[in-house]
């Protein structure tokens, strides 16, 4: 039952649109700011070309960290991916994504060939990092004679791949995608050929140390090529221990890293999509479940990196790691698309509006790493140019990427699943969603071109009940049994559907061991927060456990309704700035969605006592 998604450059957001804002501070605030010789410099000094007199940045891509080409190669995947995302985008009227990408990936060609030169029997290797850190590992440590830490070289290995592959997939110079593709399979090859080498012992030394999405990686260029090298590196790296357990319904996750654990299992997905062994899709199913029961309403997953019991989610500024959702974004993505099943994208969306989108810092285009769930407390987010973090990484490409998953391409039609403000244009279809639900509570969708097709409308979890559907201002009887309504028309261009999403006030309980009625407060899809005043600090830091200081404001945890929900609060919109003011016994507080609560300090949960 797989399903088709449209190309990047077929959706594009709508440039008046709030969700746009977020993408261009993205690229405007931080991805150009930043030096592309300096993100080259550690690629370039590992492969002995000429560093242009400049000096690696700091932080986690340091030369003393070994943690470079994480960042870099993330930044290369963004890239790609704005080239057709943002196609007229240029930094200050000049410098396209394009422009960057195709600069960065000719001089990774360069170092690529120069390190062939001086290093002829590891010919393709491609790093930022040298290769003894994969020899040390296998020897069960990490400290290498230079007194520095191998780090995770497998885990910074797949993100050199990745980018170079991304750059295949989605790059719109051809010339600049089939580079990046000759370069990916010469450094896929040195990797096969060091893997196949260890001996048994090695490779479980190896596998202690976290490998990413090595498999999946793997998995995706042998579906490229049928090259048996490439199926066997990533059968090198799974885990049938842990597969097994999983798909025989025994939860065995309680403890382990969760951002280490994930990638397995798109790994897996990687597999299914060459193999369609039903075993390997129900291993991945039940591993979703799994994580669904360790999540917090906004589906966020972990605490302090780790997951907890099923069924308990613990508070503190250290939970919600934000590369576990982008993560977990792409192992719903392959599972709807490998099922069809639609709690996958009920679950895409709560993440995408209420971690994702709310994981960015607008004024600076910076991300957050963990995200605080305790009372009192407020987002941290990266600095520009001294610490790329894993979720600043992860971060770049979300925000490149905002248009992904919103239609899918059926065989006889076009199916809407997220109702971001976006125009979709193929030489079939031409469709697009005229305003923004979360601030209408509807989605017009106007068809640009007609024809006979099937349109299908998600039906939300949130408004199941109440919504409804107009076409050319009549409304029409839905069938909503299916999680969808099918509209199956012969179409006219300019026809009107007018999608009416009523939303309503809920509370969402997804805690344990704390007060029976504490719950995070949604308005439909949008999980909002108690505004507790100005952080009153600077919210980006060098390192993301830095300390914060305690709220010592007014505003108590519990919250003594005289009323129900919709009776007790007052909602506000003034130039696309939302707030809700909720009247309670013993207190009056005032709530923002999550992805507009940028300098504050906020409560996700309360004690709601009705």
């Amino acid at each position: 039952m797989d399903k088709k998604l449209f190309n990047l450059q077929e959706v594009l957001i709508d440039k008046n649109s709030w969700y746009y804002d977020y993408m261009i501070s993205n690229v405007d605030n931080f991805m150009f700011k930043l030096d592309t010789d300096r993100l080259l410099y550690n690629f370039r000094r590992i492969c002995g070309v000429d560093t242009k007199g400049v000096e690696s940045y700091g932080g986690w891509i340091s030369i003393k960290s070994n943690g470079a080409s994480q960042f870099e190669m993330h930044y290369i995947s963004a890239l790609a991916r704005l080239t057709q995302s943002m196609p007229d985008y240029k930094y200050n009227g000049k410098e396209s994504a394009l422009d960057r990408l195709s600069y960065m990936i000719k001089e990774l060609k360069v170092c690529q060939d120069n390190y062939a030169k001086i290093d002829p029997k590891n010919k393709g290797y491609l790093n930022a990092f040298g290769i003894e850190n994969f020899e040390i590992i296998k020897t069960g440590t990490r400290d290498l004679p230079n007194g520095t830490n191998a780090w995770v070289p497998w885990y910074f290995m797949h993100k050199t791949l990745t980018g170079l592959y991304d750059t295949y997939l989605y790059c719109t110079d051809k010339d600049i995608a089939n580079l990046a593709f000759e370069m990916v399979l010469s450094l896929a090859e040195w990797c096969g050929n060091f893997l196949l080498n260890m001996s048994e012992q090695d490779r479980q030394n190896t596998l202690k140390v976290e490998y990413g999405g090595m498999i999946e990686v793997m998995y995706n260029l042998y579906k490229e090529t049928s090259n048996q090298l490439f199926k066997k590196s990533a059968e090198f790296f799974m885990e049938s221990g842990l597969y097994g357990d999983i798909l025989l319904k025994k939860d065995n996750l309680t403890g382990i890293h969760a951002n280490t654990t994930i990638p397995k299992f798109l790994g897996l997905c990687a597999k299914y999509e060459v193999e369609k062994e039903e075993s390997v899709l129900e291993t991945c199913k039940n591993f979703f479940d799994m994580v669904l029961s360790r999540t917090y309403s906004n589906g966020g997953t972990c605490f302090q990196e780790h997951w907890s019991k099923a069924g308990q989610v613990d508070l503190g500024r250290i939970s919600e790691e934000t590369c576990c959702s982008y993560n977990m974004l792409k192992l719903a993505d392959y599972l709807y698309r490998f099922t069809g099943e639609i709690k996958y994208m009920h679950y895409y969306e709560n993440v995408y509006l209420n971690h994702i989108l709310s994981s960015i810092d607008v004024e600076t285009g910076c991300k957050t790493y963990h995200v605080n769930t305790q009372f009192g407390y407020y987002k941290v987010y990266h600095t520009l140019d001294t610490t790329f973090w894993c979720c600043s990484c992860t971060g770049m490409e979300s925000f490149s990427k905002l248009a992904y998953n919103v239609f899918y391409e059926l065989d006889n039609g076009v199916e809407v699943n997220l109702f971001t403000p976006c125009t979709l244009n193929t030489k079939k279809y031409s469709l697009k969603i005229c305003n923004d639900y979360i601030y209408q509570e509807k989605c017009d969708l106007k068809v640009l071109k007609g024809g006979k097709f099937v349109i299908k409308l998600r039906v939300p979890t949130w408004c199941k009940d109440t919504c409804f559907v107009k076409i050319n201002g009549k409304e029409v009887s839905a069938d909503k049994s299916t999680g969808y309504i099918l509209l199956d028309y012969e179409w006219k261009d300019g026809d009107l559907i007018e999608y009416n999403l009523p939303m309503e006030y809920r509370l969402v309980s997804k805690r344990a061991f704390y007060p029976t009625h504490s719950a995070t407060l949604f308005y439909g899809p949008i999980m909002l927060v108690a505004n507790l005043g100005p952080a009153g600090e600077n919210q980006q830091k060098e390192h993301e456990l830095d300390e914060q200081t305690e709220y010592k404001g007014k505003i108590v945890e519990k919250i003594v309704l005289d009323n129900s929900l919709k009776n007790s609060i007052v909602k506000s919109v003034n130039n696309k700035q939302m707030t809700f003011t909720l009247k309670g016994k013993n207190q009056t507080v005032q709530f923002v969605p999550f992805f507009s609560a940028f300098s504050i300090r906020y409560a996700m949960y309360m004690d709601f006592v009705l």
